[in-house]
């Protein structure tokens, strides 16, 4: 009533509730204290959080983490209020780079450090007990947003990745925040039309200052409209970012065609020179497996600084391989003015290396100079010491350590460790060996860059071409399709048999639908030109192939996606909410739907969980602790929890606590029932009506429903792989019998868990249908002589 404009004006009479029955569509929450305390009393109950997706990753009587309490070092004044070094308006800030005979360096620990080493769990939380202290540490900027840490942010962490931004520039409002952008993906994982790029663009230039965006194609007409919108902004500096492999084709002299294409496409834009582009913009080199010798990136940098010696360089590498100081090092000396570094407390394998050792081989080996504040570093270093025990019990890769093998198989950074402990829980650890030898050999056959999406796309060709060729002959079969796959990358088209040549069609034919769209140019121009024909034949098959190289393309994306309705969303979006969504909100929502809705449903029913300490949020509060917190108006909250009663047969537990001197009781479903569900259907293999889920993943969409006729190739279903879609088709003609598993994303915005094998779609043999081409339904019987359906004769086979 409060918040009604008439009321507020006093223009009602004694009818105003009567003649005003919106005032009766609301939800009574509960203060933001009390919610929370649910939360922390469903954890507790469960004994680990179901809202991070790391499964049951411990029990209720499992040991716990010490109780979090950080000691924090005092902040002097002097550095608390010493201005930083760095301009804030792009000319005067890329003068001040040019000039300062320095190298300067950006921190990753809370964004691409956790998203290598913890998935990006890292929380806002505890962003705002680090982030004073690296505010103050003299950084050219704070990597803290963007790639898959917007997404893990909703996904996981259950925050509003752009109020985290706006956080961040409230409590370390010194340094520049830096974002990482996909191009045309932008935020996301699959290309996006200009409208939503400008949307969302605008967005990230209201809350950082340096936006880095790459291309795993290297395609720079992808992120043109970003472009745009980054460089009207004279207080928002644009990176481009060459994505750097090491493979045949991918020399220097291809490097400087890449930059000079960027360049181009700069100067296009601001209508200037290309001199001019080059003192516009910081250059990325985006060496995203840490595969680039110490050598060659050394060479590639003084061969951009020699042809374009105005041009800021920005050089990304991740510790995969061992190099990380000495690559950094050559790069630095070769010119590059910034790199990429993160707090020694967090370094562990797949993310950067550690800034004070770097700064140390620089200043004491290198004779550089640098401009780091080395004592605050150092006290950052030690409150980030107290947060990592956390989230290396609970977050950490299942796979760690070196691993030099990078250099053949190219995955980066954190997907590394991902896409392998993705194998692993598929249930096929033992084929890893393989799927790395498949990976070195197919990069040589279709070159582009193992960077999102290419690293996801690469990821599953191989994944589903070992675990499929394991399925049909066992360890021979796989073994079978290294030789061929490794003979067919190294060796001319004119010294292949015709054994060969037949054998390696076998390799692809089980690719997904996203590395079928990389063939057609779906993604943008590929970096070498279209691969040879084979590999269409392969990927395709027999009668497919020879349509798929007439519909390729070499146009980007852009060219062909129509604008999305944002009104249109905007109103989905507010169906959903039952509400009008906000700014921020429709951002989030456009970019990630599903997860959006979740976070923005979960804050409304929990509030926000950065409130929580963060040894409660992974494991929940011990039996007799008094947990003291406050919430997001400051205002001081008190809970004990009591007691947790047995299960019951409906698999509930009741937690019994107290909430600000309030005795309070929380009902928390902990384990199936005794009418617990009933085992999974499988599908019987050597039933060919039976159509499985090809593996583990999320079914979200069904295209059939019983009754409907098929043909054999039409698809059925999709699945999404490791964030990758698998069209699913029907190996016979038949009738749909049985739908036992549906779903529709676009509708409900919510995908169904599928397990390997899994039944679902049940056909049967076709039946007679009507030969009438308007009609086509199926006959009741072979006998009659007239269709039911629309009354033509039914003509009769010899």
């Amino acid at each position: 009533i409060l918040e009604n404009e008439q009321f507020r004006s006093a223009q009602f009479d004694t009818g105003f509730v009567a003649q005003t029955p919106e005032l009766f569509d609301y939800q009574d929450l509960a203060p933001e204290g009390e919610r929370l305390s649910r939360l922390v009393a469903e954890i507790t109950a469960k004994g680990y959080n179901p809202y991070v997706q790391l499964g049951q990753y411990r029990v209720p009587d499992a040991p716990r983490m010490p109780e979090f309490a950080p000691v924090l070092p005092h902040i002097s004044g002097a550095d608390r209020y010493a201005p930083n070094p760095y301009p804030r308006q792009r000319g005067e800030m890329l003068e001040f780079l040019r000039d300062s005979k320095a190298v300067h360096f950006t921190d990753t620990t809370t964004r691409d450090m956790t998203q290598s080493n913890t998935g990006n769990r890292f929380r806002l939380a505890e962003d705002m007990l680090l982030g004073p202290y690296l505010d103050s540490c003299n950084f050219f900027s704070l990597e803290n947003g963007g790639g898959a840490h917007f997404h893990v942010a909703m996904l996981a962490n259950m925050t509003y990745p752009f109020t985290e931004a706006r956080e961040w520039n409230r409590f370390a409002p010194k340094t520049l925040k830096q974002l990482l952008v996909r191009s045309t993906n932008v935020l996301g994982y699959t290309p996006q039309p200009r409208n939503l790029m400008n949307v969302t663009g605008e967005m990230i230039c209201d809350n950082y200052h340096i936006v880095r965006c790459f291309d795993f194609l290297n395609d720079m007409r992808n992120m043109r409209p970003l472009a745009e919108v980054v460089l009207s902004r004279e207080d928002v500096i644009f990176e481009p970012a060459l994505s750097i492999s090491v493979a045949r084709g991918f020399d220097i002299d291809h490097y400087l065609g890449v930059t000079e294409a960027t360049l181009e496409m700069v100067r296009h834009i601001s209508g200037c020179t290309q001199k001019d582009a080059a003192r516009m913009i910081i250059l990325g080199l985006k060496d995203m497996a840490g595969i680039c010798s110490p050598t060659f990136i050394a060479q590639l940098v003084a061969a951009i600084r020699k042809k374009w010696p105005d041009l800021v360089m920005h050089y990304h590498r991740h510790a995969t391989d061992g190099l990380f100081i000495p690559a950094v090092g050559a790069a630095a000396k070769a010119g590059a003015q910034i790199v990429d570094t993160g707090l020694g407390a967090c370094v562990r394998t797949y993310g950067q290396g550690d800034v004070l050792a770097t700064v140390a081989y620089m200043e004491n080996e290198l004779g550089l100079k640098t401009l780091v504040n080395k004592e605050m570093i150092a006290q950052a270093n030690f409150v980030l010491k107290q947060i990592m025990p956390y989230y290396d019990r609970y977050c950490s890769p299942y796979f760690q350590g070196t691993d030099y093998g990078a250099v053949s198989h190219c995955m980066p950074g954190g997907a590394t460790s991902s896409s392998q402990e993705g194998a692993m829980k598929q249930g096929y650890i033992k084929l890893l060996p393989d799927m790395l030898r498949f990976l070195a050999a197919i990069r040589q056959i279709v070159r582009y860059h193992d960077v999102t999406p290419g690293s996801q796309i690469t990821w599953n060709t191989a994944f589903l071409a070992v675990t499929n060729a394991y399925k049909r002959q066992g360890e021979k079969g796989v073994q079978q399709l290294l030789k061929i796959a490794e003979t067919a990358a190294v060796t001319p088209e004119d010294q292949l048999t015709d054994e060969l040549k037949r054998q390696r069609l076998e390799i692809y034919r089980d690719c997904n639908d996203a590395f079928r769209n990389l063939l057609l140019g779906k993604f943008g121009r590929l970096p070498l030109g279209f691969p040879e024909d084979w590999v269409y034949e392969s990927a395709f098959g027999s009668t497919g192939w020879r349509s798929a190289l007439a519909g390729r393309t070499e146009d980007s994306p852009l060219d062909h996606l129509k604008d999305v309705n944002i009104d249109v969303e905007a109103h989905a979006c507010a169906d959903i909410l039952k509400r009008t969504p906000s700014d921020e909100e429709l951002v989030m929502y456009l970019n990630h739907p599903g997860d959006a809705v979740k976070t923005i449903q979960f804050v409304k029913k929990y509030g926000d969980p950065n409130r929580l300490p963060l040894d409660v949020w992974f494991e929940g509060l011990k039996q007799g602790r008094e947990l003291q917190f406050t919430d997001s108006n400051g205002k001081p909250h008190q809970m004990t929890i009591f007691r947790i009663s047995p299960v019951t047969d409906h698999g509930t537990v009741n937690v019994r606590y107290t909430f600000d001197s309030q005795i309070l009781y929380q009902e928390v479903k902990v384990a199936e029932g005794h009418a617990a569900q009933a085992d999974l259907a499988m599908a019987d293999p050597s039933n060919k009506y039976h159509v499985p889920a090809p593996s583990n993943g999320d079914l979200w969409v069904v295209y059939v429903k019983p009754g409907d006729i098929v043909k054999a190739g039409d698809e059925l279903f999709n699945i999404s792989i490791m964030k990758q879609e698998k069209a699913v088709l029907a190996p016979v003609d038949g009738i749909v019998k049985r739908v036992l598993k549906t779903a529709d994303y676009q509708l409900t915005r919510k995908m169904t868990p599928v397990r390997e094998g899994e039944l679902i779609i049940e056909l049967a043999p076709c039946p007679t249908v009507c030969q009438n081409a308007e009609c086509g339904k199926p006959l009741p019987s072979s006998a009659i002589n007239y269709c039911p359906w629309c009354g033509a004769k039914v003509e009769k086979q010899a």
